[in-house]
């Protein structure tokens, strides 16, 4: 089996040429697609890659007039002939999680009100305007399947949303947007502040965890996973990244559907043994919409949907690509920042201590008590409490007021990074995050310090010049105040001016 950068190689030399290559295809009658992926012979996959073309019905060679044939090859590349897939509402075995989880993970099932059945909370992540903490799943899940944008606000439960009378069960959020377009089905949910969560992929389906490192793109030919409240964990190949799919010509009610380009399919892979009820093996299960396609190196490159189990011997899955998800969600204005799993896999409860919901004014008792009453009992560090005690009020006014210092604070995480100090001056044991909505420490301290130089006074620039370098050296390199004191201790010793780096 190829690597992946091999098999990146070879599906870069298709991609290189799909526009003109697409464009020739497109003008043969009966072709409404095209996509890049893994060429099939006699409905096994083979070990080449096409350009593979879909068609609504296949027929035989004698029956197409020789000017209407797909050639075997374009630009020096194989075709390969496809039948459309068509994504229809399916029955399996059930191997389900229909648990509360608490704190909360990926791969759970999740309700909301008014919406009837369930689905799979994907992921986390944050919302880049306001900092709030967001789930992702798809619309169907927790809106409806109408076609459109959606921003009615709908209680979010786990396992599932129910009230009765003055009693809601459950509640663990609410919905911000849903979009179903010719690209995506999603949508994100505010978590509420007081529920934790774990950021991993399980559930009780499944003794598999999968830590998340990111997003990237999907590559035809790679192997992988998801974690799904209806199917558990279940691996799959990467069979196209640019196929279409359409639904029958009317849904059951009458309505028609239309043609959904740009989706990544996947089949299960060979070791896969999640059956069918007709005995045929699958990736995914109704009910696994919402859930997150990982591959080998546990980035999210879809967010799976739907899926055919009629057509072809095994179950086909669909999965929106994940970059058009984070492109229709930032298009609606509420573009969000995936949540990355701590190194090792650890679980991070996140809490509004650390990432405030709200960001909260800053005000001089804040600031004293998340740096200079962490310093005050340290004599080496003095001259940097009477420093910070000198400028607080003018720090203040600046942050609150002059709107350059203001916008840095908040666009490089200020609020945030105040919390996750604080809470580690009342718990000696917390680690200051290295990161939080993809701005690390350091990138937030030197830019605070650049804007305070820039727009302060002369006596703050003064203790800028003085103080900034040994402070951002020991924060960057320890991770709770405790250790960033005995660091300074260290570093400042026996004075200020000869001040020493290790």
């Amino acid at each position: 089996m190829a690597d992946r950068n091999e098999l990146l190689q070879r599906q870069q030399a298709l991609q290189d040429v799909y526009e003109e290559a697409s464009t020739q295809l497109m003008e043969i009658p009966g072709v409404i697609g095209v996509g890049i992926g893994i060429k099939e012979k006699s409905g096994d996959l083979t070990e080449d890659i096409a350009f593979r073309v879909y068609v609504v019905e296949k027929k035989s060679l004698e029956d197409i007039p020789t000017e209407e044939r797909i050639p075997e090859t374009i630009m020096g590349f194989m075709t390969d002939v496809i039948k459309v897939y068509q994504p229809k509402l399916r029955v399996f075995v059930e191997r389900m999680d229909t648990k509360d989880h608490r704190p909360l993970k990926g791969g759970v099932a999740i309700g909301a009100e008014n919406v009837s059945g369930q689905g799979t909370l994907g992921w986390f992540g944050i919302r880049n305007s306001d900092s709030a903490r967001i789930l992702l799943t798809n619309k169907h899940v927790i809106f409806s399947d109408a076609t459109g944008t959606s921003t009615e606000t709908k209680k979010v439960g786990q396992a599932s949303y129910s009230s009765f009378c003055c009693c809601e069960c459950g509640e663990i959020g609410e919905t911000i947007v849903g979009i179903i377009n010719n690209n995506v089905d999603c949508a994100i949910a505010r978590l509420d502040d007081d529920v934790n969560l774990s950021l991993i992929l399980t559930n009780n389906a499944t003794t598999q965890q999968i830590s998340i490192a990111g997003s990237d793109a999907a590559i035809v030919g790679e192997t992988v996973r998801k974690i799904g409240m209806r199917s558990g964990f279940t691996t799959g190949v990467v069979i196209d990244i640019g196929a279409v799919t359409v639904t029958p010509p009317n849904d059951p009610a009458g309505t028609p559907v239309s043609i959904i380009p740009n989706q990544i399919l996947i089949r299960p892979d060979a070791t896969e043994t999640y059956e069918i009820e007709n005995g045929k093996f699958a990736f995914s299960n109704y009910g696994d919409s919402g859930s997150v396609i990982v591959n080998g190196d546990n980035e999210i490159v879809g967010l799976l949907y739907s899926g055919d189990e009629n057509n072809y011997s095994v179950d086909i899955t669909f999965a929106n690509n994940i970059a058009n998800v984070l492109t229709a969600l930032s298009n609606s204005g509420n573009a969000i920042t995936l949540s990355v799993s701590p190194p090792g896999g650890r679980s991070y409860v996140a809490s509004r201590h650390a990432i405030p919901k709200t960001p909260q004014p800053l005000t001089r008792t804040r600031l004293d008590d998340i740096l200079a009453r962490t310093l005050d009992g340290d004599p080496a560090a003095n001259p940097l409490v009477q420093a910070i005690q000198d400028n607080s009020d003018e720090i203040i006014s600046l942050i609150n007021h002059s709107r350059p210092v203001t916008v840095t604070w908040h666009r490089k995480q200020g609020p945030s990074f105040a919390g996750a100090f604080m809470r580690s001056v009342k718990e000696p044991s917390y680690q200051i995050p290295d990161e939080i909505n993809g701005i690390s420490r350091q990138l937030f301290l030197n830019s605070m310090a650049a804007a305070l130089e820039e727009y302060g006074s002369d006596r703050l620039k003064e203790a800028i010049q003085s103080y900034s370098l040994p402070v951002i050296y020991a924060c960057i390199h320890n991770d709770s105040v405790e250790d960033i004191v005995a660091a300074l201790h260290h570093i400042l010793m026996p004075s200020m001016e000869t001040a020493v780096f290790p």
